[in-house]
Protein backbone atom coordinates (compact mmCIF):
# COMPACT_ATOMS: atom_id res chain seq x y z
CA UNK A 1 0.00 0.00 0.00
CA UNK A 2 0.96 3.64 -0.37
CA UNK A 3 1.20 5.82 2.73
CA UNK A 4 2.42 9.35 2.21
CA UNK A 5 5.97 9.31 0.81
CA UNK A 6 6.34 5.62 1.61
CA UNK A 7 5.29 2.21 0.40
CA UNK A 8 4.16 -0.21 3.11
CA UNK A 9 5.65 -3.52 2.00
CA UNK A 10 4.36 -5.80 4.76
CA UNK A 11 2.95 -5.59 8.25
CA UNK A 12 5.55 -6.77 10.75
CA UNK A 13 3.46 -6.73 13.90
CA UNK A 14 0.27 -5.40 15.43
CA UNK A 15 -0.60 -4.77 19.06
CA UNK A 16 -3.43 -3.19 20.95
CA UNK A 17 -2.21 0.35 20.29
CA UNK A 18 -0.12 0.42 17.13
CA UNK A 19 0.96 -1.55 14.09
CA UNK A 20 4.40 -1.67 12.51
CA UNK A 21 5.15 -2.01 8.81
CA UNK A 22 8.28 -2.62 6.80
CA UNK A 23 8.39 0.39 4.51
CA UNK A 24 10.40 1.84 1.69
CA UNK A 25 10.73 5.44 0.53
CA UNK A 26 9.93 6.10 -3.09
CA UNK A 27 12.67 7.00 -5.57
CA UNK A 28 15.37 5.49 -3.32
CA UNK A 29 18.39 3.75 -4.76
CA UNK A 30 18.32 -0.03 -4.53
CA UNK A 31 19.96 -0.38 -1.13
CA UNK A 32 19.54 -3.27 1.27
CA UNK A 33 17.89 -1.08 3.86
CA UNK A 34 14.29 -0.51 4.82
CA UNK A 35 12.29 1.65 7.18
CA UNK A 36 9.91 0.64 9.93
CA UNK A 37 6.74 2.72 10.09
CA UNK A 38 4.87 2.55 13.41
CA UNK A 39 1.32 3.82 13.09
CA UNK A 40 -1.29 4.37 15.80
CA UNK A 41 -4.36 2.21 15.25
CA UNK A 42 -7.40 4.19 14.01
CA UNK A 43 -9.48 3.71 17.18
CA UNK A 44 -6.79 5.50 19.23
CA UNK A 45 -6.30 8.42 16.85
CA UNK A 46 -8.70 10.58 18.90
CA UNK A 47 -7.31 9.54 22.31
CA UNK A 48 -5.49 12.74 23.28
CA UNK A 49 -3.58 11.20 26.20
CA UNK A 50 -2.28 8.34 24.08
CA UNK A 51 -1.35 10.71 21.25
CA UNK A 52 0.70 12.79 23.71
CA UNK A 53 2.54 9.66 24.86
CA UNK A 54 3.19 8.64 21.25
CA UNK A 55 4.49 12.12 20.41
CA UNK A 56 6.65 12.19 23.56
CA UNK A 57 8.34 8.92 22.53
CA UNK A 58 9.19 10.19 19.06
CA UNK A 59 10.35 13.65 20.15
CA UNK A 60 12.55 12.02 22.75
CA UNK A 61 14.12 9.59 20.33
CA UNK A 62 14.95 12.00 17.52
CA UNK A 63 17.71 13.32 19.80
CA UNK A 64 19.28 9.86 20.11
CA UNK A 65 21.83 9.12 17.40
CA UNK A 66 23.93 6.10 18.33
CA UNK A 67 24.80 2.80 16.57
CA UNK A 68 23.26 0.84 19.47
CA UNK A 69 19.91 2.67 19.47
CA UNK A 70 17.32 2.29 16.74
CA UNK A 71 17.36 5.52 14.75
CA UNK A 72 14.11 7.53 14.73
CA UNK A 73 13.86 9.60 11.57
CA UNK A 74 10.51 11.31 11.70
CA UNK A 75 7.34 11.87 13.69
CA UNK A 76 4.45 12.80 11.48
CA UNK A 77 0.75 12.75 10.76
CA UNK A 78 -0.54 11.70 7.35
CA UNK A 79 -4.20 12.69 7.17
CA UNK A 80 -5.59 11.34 10.49
CA UNK A 81 -2.83 8.74 11.03
CA UNK A 82 0.03 9.50 13.42
CA UNK A 83 3.24 7.63 12.68
CA UNK A 84 6.87 7.24 13.71
CA UNK A 85 9.36 6.47 10.95
CA UNK A 86 12.41 4.57 12.16
CA UNK A 87 15.28 2.35 11.16
CA UNK A 88 14.20 -1.17 10.15
CA UNK A 89 16.07 -3.92 11.98
CA UNK A 90 16.62 -7.23 10.23
CA UNK A 91 17.24 -9.67 13.04
CA UNK A 92 15.80 -11.07 16.27
CA UNK A 93 15.17 -9.76 19.75
CA UNK A 94 17.01 -11.31 22.68
CA UNK A 95 13.83 -13.12 23.71
CA UNK A 96 13.85 -14.82 20.30
CA UNK A 97 17.47 -15.87 20.86
CA UNK A 98 16.60 -17.30 24.27
CA UNK A 99 13.61 -19.24 22.93
CA UNK A 100 15.66 -20.80 20.10
CA UNK A 101 18.42 -21.75 22.53
CA UNK A 102 15.92 -23.37 24.90
CA UNK A 103 14.36 -25.31 22.04
CA UNK A 104 17.78 -26.78 21.26
CA UNK A 105 18.67 -27.20 24.96
CA UNK A 106 21.60 -24.85 24.63
CA UNK A 107 22.85 -21.86 26.57
CA UNK A 108 24.54 -18.84 25.02
CA UNK A 109 28.33 -18.64 25.21
CA UNK A 110 29.66 -16.37 27.95
CA UNK A 111 31.58 -14.28 25.40
CA UNK A 112 28.48 -13.72 23.28
CA UNK A 113 26.33 -12.70 26.25
CA UNK A 114 29.06 -10.31 27.44
CA UNK A 115 29.39 -8.75 23.99
CA UNK A 116 25.64 -8.18 23.57
CA UNK A 117 25.33 -6.62 27.03
CA UNK A 118 28.41 -4.45 26.46
CA UNK A 119 26.87 -3.04 23.27
CA UNK A 120 23.54 -2.54 25.05
CA UNK A 121 25.33 -0.59 27.78
CA UNK A 122 26.97 1.66 25.18
CA UNK A 123 23.60 2.57 23.68
CA UNK A 124 21.96 3.06 27.05
CA UNK A 125 24.86 5.25 28.24
CA UNK A 126 24.24 7.51 25.24
CA UNK A 127 20.55 7.79 26.12
CA UNK A 128 21.34 8.58 29.75
CA UNK A 129 23.77 11.32 28.73
CA UNK A 130 21.68 12.77 25.87
CA UNK A 131 21.03 16.49 25.58
CA UNK A 132 18.62 18.48 23.46
CA UNK A 133 19.61 20.94 20.74
CA UNK A 134 20.21 23.62 23.38
CA UNK A 135 22.57 21.43 25.43
CA UNK A 136 20.06 20.79 28.21
CA UNK A 137 20.27 17.26 29.69
CA UNK A 138 17.23 15.17 28.77
CA UNK A 139 17.63 12.96 31.86
CA UNK A 140 16.29 9.92 30.03
CA UNK A 141 15.57 6.73 31.95
CA UNK A 142 14.37 3.92 29.68
CA UNK A 143 12.36 2.04 32.38
CA UNK A 144 11.63 -0.94 30.11
CA UNK A 145 14.93 -2.75 29.49
CA UNK A 146 13.89 -6.33 28.73
CA UNK A 147 14.75 -9.11 26.24
CA UNK A 148 11.97 -7.93 23.90
CA UNK A 149 13.52 -4.48 23.64
CA UNK A 150 17.07 -5.54 22.75
CA UNK A 151 17.49 -6.47 19.10
CA UNK A 152 20.38 -8.33 17.48
CA UNK A 153 20.73 -7.91 13.73
CA UNK A 154 21.86 -10.55 11.26
CA UNK A 155 24.91 -8.32 10.70
CA UNK A 156 25.98 -8.55 14.32
CA UNK A 157 24.73 -5.22 15.66
CA UNK A 158 22.90 -4.72 18.95
CA UNK A 159 20.07 -2.18 19.06
CA UNK A 160 17.98 -0.83 21.92
CA UNK A 161 14.36 -0.04 21.06
CA UNK A 162 11.08 1.19 22.56
CA UNK A 163 11.36 4.34 24.64
CA UNK A 164 7.57 4.37 24.89
CA UNK A 165 7.56 4.33 28.71
CA UNK A 166 10.82 6.25 29.15
CA UNK A 167 10.98 8.95 31.78
CA UNK A 168 12.54 12.26 30.73
CA UNK A 169 12.61 15.84 31.92
CA UNK A 170 11.16 17.06 28.61
CA UNK A 171 8.00 14.95 28.56
CA UNK A 172 4.57 16.55 28.43
CA UNK A 173 2.92 13.48 30.01
CA UNK A 174 3.74 12.64 33.60
CA UNK A 175 3.38 9.31 35.36
CA UNK A 176 0.66 9.38 38.01
CA UNK A 177 1.56 8.46 41.57
CA UNK A 178 1.17 4.73 42.13
CA UNK A 179 1.30 3.86 38.40
CA UNK A 180 4.05 1.41 37.42
CA UNK A 181 5.32 1.43 33.86
CA UNK A 182 7.39 -1.42 32.49
CA UNK A 183 7.54 -5.19 33.04
CA UNK A 184 7.58 -6.40 36.64
CA UNK A 185 10.28 -9.04 36.09
CA UNK A 186 12.70 -6.43 34.70
CA UNK A 187 12.17 -3.59 37.15
CA UNK A 188 14.62 -2.49 39.83
CA UNK A 189 13.70 -2.77 43.53
CA UNK A 190 13.28 1.01 43.75
CA UNK A 191 11.13 1.12 40.63
CA UNK A 192 8.79 -1.69 41.64
CA UNK A 193 8.22 -0.18 45.09
CA UNK A 194 7.39 3.23 43.62
CA UNK A 195 10.54 4.94 44.85
CA UNK A 196 12.57 7.64 43.15
CA UNK A 197 14.51 6.22 40.22
CA UNK A 198 17.52 7.34 38.25
CA UNK A 199 19.71 5.81 35.55
CA UNK A 200 20.86 3.11 38.00
CA UNK A 201 17.39 1.59 37.76
CA UNK A 202 18.07 0.80 34.10
CA UNK A 203 21.41 -0.75 35.11
CA UNK A 204 19.62 -3.19 37.43
CA UNK A 205 17.35 -4.17 34.52
CA UNK A 206 20.42 -4.71 32.31
CA UNK A 207 21.81 -6.96 35.04
CA UNK A 208 18.60 -8.98 35.02
CA UNK A 209 18.75 -9.49 31.25
CA UNK A 210 22.46 -10.37 31.53
CA UNK A 211 21.84 -13.00 34.26
CA UNK A 212 19.09 -14.57 32.13
CA UNK A 213 21.23 -14.66 28.99
CA UNK A 214 24.05 -16.42 30.84
CA UNK A 215 21.75 -19.03 32.40
CA UNK A 216 18.82 -19.11 29.94
CA UNK A 217 16.48 -19.05 32.95
CA UNK A 218 14.14 -16.41 34.32
CA UNK A 219 15.65 -14.58 37.29
CA UNK A 220 12.56 -13.21 39.00
CA UNK A 221 10.04 -15.90 38.24
CA UNK A 222 6.83 -16.34 40.23
CA UNK A 223 3.42 -17.92 40.11
CA UNK A 224 1.78 -14.50 39.89
CA UNK A 225 2.65 -10.81 39.71
CA UNK A 226 2.66 -10.41 43.50
CA UNK A 227 5.21 -13.21 43.80
CA UNK A 228 7.39 -11.52 41.16
CA UNK A 229 6.95 -8.18 42.94
CA UNK A 230 8.30 -9.62 46.19
CA UNK A 231 11.30 -11.26 44.52
CA UNK A 232 12.31 -8.08 42.69
CA UNK A 233 11.80 -6.02 45.86
CA UNK A 234 14.03 -8.35 47.89
CA UNK A 235 16.62 -8.68 45.07
CA UNK A 236 18.04 -11.95 46.39
CA UNK A 237 20.11 -13.20 43.45
CA UNK A 238 22.20 -16.36 43.14
CA UNK A 239 25.54 -16.22 41.34
CA UNK A 240 24.90 -17.07 37.67
CA UNK A 241 27.80 -19.55 37.83
CA UNK A 242 25.65 -21.74 40.12
CA UNK A 243 23.42 -22.26 37.07
CA UNK A 244 26.18 -22.34 34.44
CA UNK A 245 29.63 -23.65 35.42
CA UNK A 246 31.22 -21.99 32.34
CA UNK A 247 30.83 -18.53 33.89
CA UNK A 248 34.14 -17.20 35.31
CA UNK A 249 34.39 -15.22 38.58
CA UNK A 250 34.90 -11.87 36.80
CA UNK A 251 31.59 -12.22 34.95
CA UNK A 252 29.89 -13.25 38.20
CA UNK A 253 31.27 -10.06 39.75
CA UNK A 254 29.99 -7.83 36.91
CA UNK A 255 26.52 -9.36 37.00
CA UNK A 256 26.19 -9.12 40.76
CA UNK A 257 27.40 -5.52 40.83
CA UNK A 258 24.72 -4.58 38.30
CA UNK A 259 22.12 -6.41 40.42
CA UNK A 260 23.09 -4.88 43.74
CA UNK A 261 20.05 -3.79 45.74
CA UNK A 262 22.20 -1.04 47.29
CA UNK A 263 22.31 1.84 44.81
CA UNK A 264 25.71 2.94 46.08
CA UNK A 265 27.39 -0.41 45.33
CA UNK A 266 25.62 -0.88 41.99
CA UNK A 267 27.30 0.38 38.81
CA UNK A 268 26.83 4.14 38.77
CA UNK A 269 26.84 4.46 34.96
CA UNK A 270 26.44 2.17 31.98
CA UNK A 271 29.85 3.34 30.75
CA UNK A 272 31.47 1.74 33.80
CA UNK A 273 29.74 -1.57 33.16
CA UNK A 274 30.63 -1.49 29.43
CA UNK A 275 34.29 -0.83 30.31
CA UNK A 276 34.43 -3.84 32.64
CA UNK A 277 32.84 -6.07 30.03
CA UNK A 278 35.21 -4.77 27.36
CA UNK A 279 38.22 -5.48 29.58
CA UNK A 280 36.99 -9.05 30.15
CA UNK A 281 36.42 -9.65 26.42
CA UNK A 282 39.85 -8.28 25.46
CA UNK A 283 41.39 -10.92 27.71
CA UNK A 284 39.82 -13.72 25.69
CA UNK A 285 41.33 -15.53 22.71
CA UNK A 286 39.78 -14.97 20.27
CA UNK A 287 38.33 -11.58 21.17
CA UNK A 288 34.59 -11.81 20.51
CA UNK A 289 33.44 -9.30 17.89
CA UNK A 290 30.48 -8.23 15.76
CA UNK A 291 31.72 -10.57 13.04
CA UNK A 292 31.37 -13.55 15.40
CA UNK A 293 27.86 -12.44 16.36
CA UNK A 294 26.86 -11.99 12.72
CA UNK A 295 28.14 -15.44 11.80
CA UNK A 296 26.25 -16.98 14.71
CA UNK A 297 23.01 -15.15 13.90
CA UNK A 298 23.09 -16.11 10.22
CA UNK A 299 23.73 -19.78 10.99
CA UNK A 300 21.50 -20.10 14.07
CA UNK A 301 18.59 -18.41 12.26
CA UNK A 302 19.44 -19.74 8.82
CA UNK A 303 15.83 -20.15 7.65
CA UNK A 304 14.90 -16.64 8.76
CA UNK A 305 18.06 -15.26 7.13
CA UNK A 306 17.19 -17.00 3.85
CA UNK A 307 13.64 -15.61 3.99
CA UNK A 308 15.04 -12.13 4.51
CA UNK A 309 17.12 -12.49 1.35
CA UNK A 310 14.06 -13.71 -0.57
CA UNK A 311 12.00 -10.74 0.63
CA UNK A 312 14.72 -8.36 -0.47
CA UNK A 313 14.57 -9.84 -3.96
CA UNK A 314 10.80 -9.35 -4.08
CA UNK A 315 10.92 -5.79 -2.70
CA UNK A 316 13.94 -4.36 -4.51
CA UNK A 317 12.07 -3.40 -7.68
CA UNK A 318 9.42 -1.34 -5.87
CA UNK A 319 10.60 2.22 -6.42
CA UNK A 320 7.59 4.25 -7.56
CA UNK A 321 3.81 4.36 -6.99
CA UNK A 322 3.43 2.85 -10.47
CA UNK A 323 5.38 -0.21 -9.29
CA UNK A 324 2.80 -0.66 -6.53
CA UNK A 325 -0.05 -0.31 -9.02
CA UNK A 326 1.60 -2.90 -11.19
CA UNK A 327 1.70 -5.35 -8.29
CA UNK A 328 -1.92 -4.72 -7.29
CA UNK A 329 -3.60 -4.37 -10.69
CA UNK A 330 -1.20 -6.00 -13.13
CA UNK A 331 -0.57 -2.78 -15.10
CA UNK A 332 0.21 0.76 -13.90
CA UNK A 333 -2.92 2.29 -15.43
CA UNK A 334 -5.34 -0.57 -14.73
CA UNK A 335 -6.56 1.23 -11.62
CA UNK A 336 -8.52 3.61 -13.86
CA UNK A 337 -10.86 0.78 -14.82
CA UNK A 338 -11.50 0.02 -11.14
CA UNK A 339 -10.76 -3.67 -11.72
CA UNK A 340 -8.62 -5.31 -9.07
CA UNK A 341 -7.48 -8.91 -8.79
CA UNK A 342 -9.35 -10.97 -6.22
CA UNK A 343 -7.88 -10.43 -2.75
CA UNK A 344 -6.01 -7.24 -3.69
CA UNK A 345 -5.85 -4.46 -1.10
CA UNK A 346 -6.52 -0.79 -1.58
CA UNK A 347 -3.48 1.00 -2.91
CA UNK A 348 -3.76 4.03 -0.63
CA UNK A 349 -4.05 3.47 3.09
CA UNK A 350 -5.72 6.84 3.66
CA UNK A 351 -9.16 8.39 4.05
CA UNK A 352 -8.96 10.42 0.83
CA UNK A 353 -6.87 9.00 -2.00
CA UNK A 354 -5.45 11.21 -4.77
CA UNK A 355 -7.46 11.53 -7.95
CA UNK A 356 -6.24 10.09 -11.24
CA UNK A 357 -3.36 12.13 -12.70
CA UNK A 358 -3.10 14.22 -9.51
CA UNK A 359 0.42 15.34 -8.59
CA UNK A 360 1.34 12.79 -5.92
CA UNK A 361 4.10 14.84 -4.29
CA UNK A 362 1.74 17.78 -3.91
CA UNK A 363 -0.97 15.49 -2.53
CA UNK A 364 1.37 13.99 0.04
CA UNK A 365 2.75 17.39 1.07
CA UNK A 366 -0.77 18.75 1.51
CA UNK A 367 -1.83 15.90 3.79
CA UNK A 368 1.37 15.42 5.85
CA UNK A 369 2.49 17.24 8.99
CA UNK A 370 6.01 16.53 10.26
CA UNK A 371 6.07 17.21 13.99
CA UNK A 372 9.67 16.19 14.75
CA UNK A 373 12.75 15.14 12.84
CA UNK A 374 12.43 14.77 9.10
CA UNK A 375 13.40 11.94 6.78
CA UNK A 376 16.39 12.74 4.56
CA UNK A 377 16.51 10.42 1.55
CA UNK A 378 20.10 11.34 0.66
CA UNK A 379 21.26 10.51 4.18
CA UNK A 380 19.31 7.24 4.12
CA UNK A 381 20.93 5.88 0.97
CA UNK A 382 24.46 6.48 2.24
CA UNK A 383 25.52 3.38 4.16
CA UNK A 384 27.50 4.03 7.33
CA UNK A 385 30.60 2.02 8.14
CA UNK A 386 28.64 0.38 10.95
CA UNK A 387 26.32 -1.18 8.37
CA UNK A 388 29.17 -2.85 6.48
CA UNK A 389 30.20 -5.63 8.83
CA UNK A 390 32.03 -8.39 7.05
CA UNK A 391 31.53 -11.92 8.33
CA UNK A 392 34.82 -13.76 8.63
CA UNK A 393 33.84 -17.42 8.27
CA UNK A 394 37.38 -18.51 9.07
CA UNK A 395 37.50 -16.79 12.46
CA UNK A 396 37.18 -19.17 15.40
CA UNK A 397 34.00 -18.50 17.31
CA UNK A 398 33.30 -19.22 21.00
CA UNK A 399 30.63 -21.90 21.16
CA UNK A 400 27.45 -22.12 23.17
CA UNK A 401 27.08 -24.90 25.71
CA UNK A 402 24.50 -27.62 26.25
CA UNK A 403 22.45 -27.76 29.42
Amino acid sequence: MLFGKYCLLERISIGGMAEVFRAKPFHAANVERYLALKRILPHLAEDEEFIRMFVDEAKLCVHLRHPNIVHIYELGQFQSSYYILMEYISGQDVLGLQKRLRQRRLVMSVAQACYIIMELCKGLAHAHQARDQYGTPLNIIHRDISPQNVLVTYKGQVKLIDFGVAKAASQSTKTQVGVLKGKFGYMSPEQITGGTIDLRSDIFAVGTVFWEMLTNRRLFKGENEFDVFQKVRDAEVALPSTMNAQIPPEVDRIVMKALSKDLNTRYQTCDEMAQDLGAFLRGMDPVYSASHLASWMQSFFDEEWDKEHAKHESFKNIRTPDDVRMLVYGTPDASESGQKPEGATEIWDVEIAPKDNEDLEAFVAQHTVVAAGGFDLDEFVQLDDDDLIEVDDAAPMPQHNTF
